[in-house]
């Protein structure tokens, strides 16, 4: 019996190795792509989400009233010029994907080679190849605004959740303070007997 050398049997761990720093490499450089172009819509927000957090960690109970107000009120101004944006990233997201199709497109159909019957000597398969091909570095900047977008849109989220919470803590502190403006001397007992 022959001996099989498979796959698994006979792993090329330096190039294993060798892929893995090449995709770690990239997709290095794809984040910081993305964060260099989130960064620069989403500056403002980050900073008063950074604020708010760190007051949070310290303790929520020395956090005052004007403060949640006013934390309150720059979430919602600040989450208003967030949606323009969003919706600029959108753009450059779909002005990116419009290009990469087009690349990919005139690839495709100038490679269609023709018999003397007039068919098409090259599949359909080899057209997608030469188009992926030829449009490679549209597909990759296409996905950098689309990440971009996912990351604009998930921030917005996050921020109008602690704008909720904010909203939750601001409702519960003044319920709080109704309830203690009536002393126990001030609340009448009620018995059935009153009505």
């Amino acid at each position: 019996m022959a001996d099989n050398v498979t796959y698994l049997n006979n792993v090329d761990v330096n190039k294993v190795e060798r892929l893995l720093q090449e995709t770690r490499d990239n997709v290095q450089y794809f984040n910081a792509s993305v964060d260099k172009l989130v960064s620069g819509y989403c500056v403002e927000l980050d900073n008063l989400m950074l604020e708010i957090k760190n007051r949070l960690y310290k303790d929520i109970q020395d956090i005052t009233d004007f403060d949640l107000e006013r934390y309150y009120m720059n979430l919602s101004s600040t989450i208003y010029s967030m949606c323009e944006n969003q919706e600029q990233m959108g753009v450059f997201a779909d002005m990116s994907k419009a290009a990469q199709k087009e690349v990919f497109n005139g690839a495709y159909l100038d490679s269609q080679v023709k018999d003397s019957d007039k068919k098409n000597k090259t599949t359909v398969a080899e057209l997608t190849a030469i188009g992926e091909e030829a449009s490679k570095y549209e597909t990759v900047v296409s996905n950098i605004y689309q990440h971009a977008y996912q990351m604009i849109k998930l921030k917005i989220e996050a921020a109008k959740a602690m704008s909720q919470t904010i909203h939750k803590i601001i409702s519960r502190r003044m319920m709080e303070m109704q309830l203690s403006a009536f002393s126990p001397k001030e609340i009448i007992p009620s018995s059935r007997e009153d009505f």
